[in-house]
């Protein structure tokens, strides 16, 4: 596989090209997913990582050498603390997909010269080279996805891709404009908290496919804008259909990371409505199969959340009865903040078997997320699906 990356007037394009792709037929063709170019008219700014091969990472092949080498740090415990233990509720079949959502904290929202705010969590367990990207790794592994969907990802083109890759999957990756790890560096880093830091990176959304099951066939970037089209907003969605190889059916995937903070409700209802119309559009017919995810940055039942269900049903609902208790766990300014704001919905005609667990809340370490057994502020969520039931065909 051959990843091309392309910045044009402040616009990123991730190109994604894979040889040989084996369809129904078994035809050979090559295979181009191109993210559609964002409007960028206030030109902000996109900082990437220079991209890495899978090759420069001889000995990284299994989820036991990501904790081997997590651990090997001075300042890790021995012996490594184990992940939070979660399970999902139902075992993957023939039929089932796997799809897992996970908001990995960007390491510029991590790091000095606050470290995030997260006064409780443990330096040394926040540090992303020598830490938390091996577990962030390791989680999103250990449950074998099929479809995996990402946020606050700013390490995509040197870490994620080509382990993922490594490991199976194909992807995409859209950055945000202007992110807040950019204004971080520039405005409020002291040249002493620079010292020893790479500069930080734009995070974005990206979506990733086990590359021997599904082909990606057509994606999409979008960025939001205010109602009245006059303001260009940094946060981004993307989008992608897929088809399965072995029955030849195609379906549509999609996640972003809405604006944060209580008072911009409005703003992510906005946010939301603009991604779904394009979903809609984006999809060949209404019995396409529809996967949408992310971190909404909203409480269920509010206007984000309720807009969304217009159009979409909530998978964890839809299985347990309700969303989960909590996705975001942290203390921050000695106050704890634990609630729900990452959600996977999907299409009406498709049937959830199976959700991941969440971890009861006397289980979590004191300083609650991030923590040396947990790598993000943000639990993965994770749903078996059906995409086409037996009652749809």
């Amino acid at each position: 596989m051959h990843i091309g990356l392309t910045i044009l007037a402040g616009v990123s394009i991730a190109v994604l090209i894979r040889k040989n792709a084996t369809t129904k037929k078994k035809s050979s063709q090559t295979l181009n997913v191109i993210l559609s170019p964002l409007s960028n008219p206030e030109n902000l700014p996109i900082s990437r990582p220079t991209p890495k091969s899978s090759n420069m990472f001889p000995n990284i092949n299994s989820i036991q050498d990501l904790q081997r080498i997590a651990g090997t740090h001075p300042d890790t415990p021995s012996p490594l603390p184990s992940l939070l233990s979660r399970t999902f509720t139902s075992k993957k079949d023939i039929q089932s997909v796997r799809i897992l959502q996970f908001n990995l904290l960007a390491r510029g929202l991590s790091s000095p010269p606050k470290n995030g705010g997260f006064v409780e969590s443990p330096v040394a367990s926040l540090h992303f080279d020598n830490y938390r990207k091996y577990r962030l790794l390791e989680e999103i592994l250990r449950f074998d996805p099929d479809i995996i969907t990402l946020e606050e990802m700013d390490h995509y083109d040197d870490f994620f891709q080509p382990l993922m890759s490594k490991f199976g999957y194909d992807s995409i990756f859209q950055p945000k404009l202007d992110a807040p790890t950019l204004g971080i560096w520039n405005e409020k880093m002291k040249e002493n908290d620079k010292v020893g830091q790479v500069p930080y990176y734009s995070d974005g959304s990206g979506i990733f496919w086990k590359r021997n099951v599904y082909q990606g066939l057509e994606s999409k970037s979008i960025n939001y804008h205010s109602q009245d089209e006059t303001k260009e907003w940094g946060q981004v969605g993307v989008m992608i259909r897929l088809l399965n190889t072995s029955n030849g059916k195609t379906f549509v995937v999609s996640c972003t990371h809405l604006k944060s903070k209580p008072p911009h409700e409005k703003r992510r209802t906005v946010q939301i409505s603009q991604l779904i119309e394009n979903i809609l559009q984006f999809r060949v017919n209404n019995n396409e199969p529809v996967i949408l995810a992310g971190d909404f940055n909203a409480d269920p039942n509010n206007s984000t959340y309720n807009k969304t269900a217009e159009t979409f049903q909530s998978a964890y609902s839809l299985f347990a009865g309700s969303e989960p208790k909590y996705t975001t766990c942290k203390i921050r300014k000695d106050s704890e903040s634990c609630h729900t704001i990452d959600y996977i919905f999907v299409s009406d005609n498709v049937q959830v078997t199976g959700c991941l667990s969440i971890p009861e809340y006397d289980s979590l370490p004191k300083e609650k997320l991030p923590s040396w057994s947990y790598p993000s502020d943000h639990l993965s969520i994770g749903v078996d699906v059906n995409l086409w039931p037996t009652s749809a065909l």
